[in-house]
């Protein structure tokens, strides 16, 4: 592969910033060997609301936060609070008071995943800057856009960027950008890892991941489960080496980066001091004197001799290929999580499992009426059957994965839209979760043209998109699951940025799902049948198996050779497929199935179910779109005799033999 470390030379020069160089802490002892090594500033976690919850002797106390302030600011360094998690609606009272005592201390800057924070800042007339943390998955100019839009001083950009890509976002914005140089690095897109949440209701967004990306899997047929019969090195198949930068201090700066970040809340003084001490001498070096500036080997060496996993460059310099992964494990550190068969639906708990799912609280009495029933569909065929069975909101396009997938283009999307029409059914076009530079212009040309067919919506998967529809038509605008809306102010918020309705997190609880419905102002919908994409890679995962990104350049395209799956240590195979723009999509082994809840869902009044069909042929979605419209309807008349049929249960499995779950409303 080429190395395209100069890339951004071939721009005009960025203005030249000397970056600060961000150490991280999470207990007083590192504070004080970060700051001692040199750090400009500081970021670190109180005891509550951040990202870094596993380990109850890290993190800051507020007294101790007190105090970290004026340690720093004593000494001409700057003191970051994150409050990077998702928040649900039970959070909300203890996040204003903590914002305002963070306001109090006066602290330098706030690292915010939700938006939430945007919301009570403005109420409380909070006067921190706010950096949007990596966790928002900031991967293109639009997104960068809507957070400058709303008030952020600085990103923290996506982890997935190359450094040509966070030139041109810093340099079309002037906006502060931070960027990952050091540490553990997540393989998954930041913000789109669900798997930790389903299968443990612990999830990644709120800090408590319990790494499935660690665990050991085989490489297998998705059909019989029979081995892949490539030389795959070893079973840590999503185990990311650490990302180390240090050896590319001079393309970070011409990058424009104004902030160098380490990763590492969790480590020890002693590991962070020769780590940012590396960190502050080259960026002097380089500073004081660009033309005489050189990699100091020993320096280098000491890095290399004390790593905790193996070293790579991540996505700084293109596509991450088989050396970022660490195949054999021999460098994992231990952590203490393995494989387990989360909770499915068998015919016992179909009756036995409370409706209500074990809430402590009732819901809200309010007048129950019937939600709508959306479903998403993989073709044309599908659409009919869907249609025929009842469905009046269609849902169409986005990510295409699986082989010899139907397309979604023009006139597929407007034979669609005939047909859904004639149906007095809405059509909604998809966009893809994930859509960096190049993928925004081609997506810039297809909003306009869904605006001449006049759609009935478009649905974004990121806020970028969001902001392009908006900028672009008049459509109405529909939030996927990759929003993260977890509380009423992000979706109030969102409501502002003109979107319609929301679709609320796949990895809310039952408590905070009630919470959420009861107090939202938006319109929400309920993913509540389907296949669940737990993890979204930037990478081809098959590529990166068969060992054959970069060489060929011409891609060999092992991901049409055969349906792959992923067979963790309890023999569960998550699936792998590979969407239009060659990223990965992980999808979980069971899938979703709410049927068995539907009474206490419609008592959280969501304004509509969805069902994720796309990988259904047309009779078996006719089938599944007249099962919950049958059940709709029971839930609705006779809530208290509700009880799936053994009949109608069997026709699932024939559907789906695998099994069902309920996600993280079930663990």
């Amino acid at each position: 592969m080429k190395n395209n470390a100069t890339s951004c030379l071939s721009q005009p020069y960025p203005k030249m910033i000397k970056p600060e160089v961000l150490a991280p802490a999470g207990r007083w002892e590192a504070l004080e060997a970060v700051v001692a090594a040199g750090a400009d500033a500081v970021y670190l976690g109180g005891k509550k609301l951040n990202m870094r919850m596993w380990r109850s002797e890290f993190n800051f106390s507020d007294e101790e936060l007190r105090q970290a302030v004026e340690y720093t600011h004593q000494r001409g360094v700057k003191l970051y609070v994150t409050l990077n998690n998702l928040y649900y609606e039970e959070d909300l009272p203890e996040l204003e008071s903590y914002l305002q005592f963070l306001e109090e201390i006066k602290v330098d800057a706030l690292i915010v995943q939700d938006l939430a924070v945007v919301d009570l800042a403005k109420k409380i007339g909070l006067t921190r800057p706010l950096h949007a943390s990596v966790q928002v998955n900031i991967h293109n100019l639009q997104t960068l856009q809507a957070f400058q839009e709303m008030g952020f001083s600085r990103a923290i950009v996506s982890k997935d960027l190359s450094l040509e890509e966070v030139y041109y976002l810093g340099q079309a914005t002037g906006m502060e950008l931070e960027y990952f140089v050091h540490g553990d690095l997540c393989i998954a897109h930041t913000g789109q890892c669900l798997t930790s949440a389903i299968v443990f209701g612990e999830s990644s967004n709120r800090g408590r991941c319990l790494k499935p990306c660690r665990w050991r899997y085989r490489v297998v047929q998705t059909n019989d489960g029979s081995p892949v019969e490539w030389s795959v090195p070893g079973p840590y198949v999503l185990a990311s080496n650490d990302l180390c930068l240090y050896p590319y201090i001079p393309q970070l700066i011409q990058a424009g980066i104004i902030s160098f970040k380490i990763e590492g809340r969790m480590r020890e003084g002693s590991f962070l001091r020769p780590l940012v001490q590396a960190y502050r001498e080259a960026v002097d070096r380089y500073w004081e004197d660009p033309q005489a500036y050189r990699l100091d080997q020993t320096v280098w060496n000491s890095l290399v001799n004390h790593r905790v996993r193996d070293y790579t460059t991540g996505q700084a310099f293109g596509l991450a290929g088989p050396t970022s992964i660490g195949f054999s494990g021999e460098r994992e550190p231990h952590f203490p999580t393995r494989a387990i068969t989360p909770p499915t639906l068998t015919e016992v708990e179909l009756r036995e499992r409370p409706n209500n799912l074990g809430v402590d609280k009732e819901p809200e009495k309010r007048p129950l009426t019937l939600p709508e029933l959306s479903v998403r569909v993989g073709s044309l065929a599908a659409l009919r059957a869907a249609l025929a069975a009842g469905s009046r909101t269609v849902y169409v396009g986005g990510e295409v994965t699986g082989l010899n997938a139907p397309v979604w283009g023009h006139r597929e999307v407007r034979e669609a839209l005939r047909e859904a029409h004639s149906a007095k059914a809405k059509l909604v076009v998809l966009t893809p979760k994930i859509t960096k530079r190049t993928e925004m212009q081609e997506l810039a040309r297809w909003v306009k043209e869904l605006a001449q067919l006049q759609v009935d919506g478009v649905m974004v998967g990121n806020w970028g998109t969001a902001r392009l529809v908006r900028e672009l038509t008049d459509l109405p605008v529909y939030g996927d699951t990759s929003l993260n809306l977890t509380n009423s102010l992000a979706a109030n918020l969102a409501l502002k940025m003109r979107i319609r309705q929301g679709t609320v997190s796949l990895e809310l609880s039952a408590d905070s799902l009630q919470s959420f419905l009861e107090n939202t102002p938006l319109p929400l919908e309920v993913v509540s049948h389907g296949h669940l994409t737990t993890m979204i890679l930037e990478r081809c995962l098959p590529r990166v198996l068969k060992g054959t990104i970069g060489q060929p350049e011409i891609c060999p395209r092992p991901c049409v050779e055969t349906e792959l799956a992923l067979m963790d240590e309890c023999g569960q195979k998550y699936q792998v497929k590979v969407d239009q723009f060659c990223r990965t999509h992980l999808q979980f082994p069971y899938q979703l199935c709410l049927l068995p809840i539907l009474p206490w869902l419609l008592q959280l009044r969501p304004c509509s179910l969805r069902i994720e069909g796309q990988y259904y042929e047309g009779p078996a979605l006719a089938r599944v779109v007249q099962l919950y419209r049958k059940y709709l309807e029971l839930a609705l008349n006779q809530p208290e005799s509700y009880t799936v049929s053994l009949e109608d249960w069997k026709d699932l499995q024939k559907i789906n033999p695998d099994g069902y779950t309920l996600g993280a409303l079930g663990v």
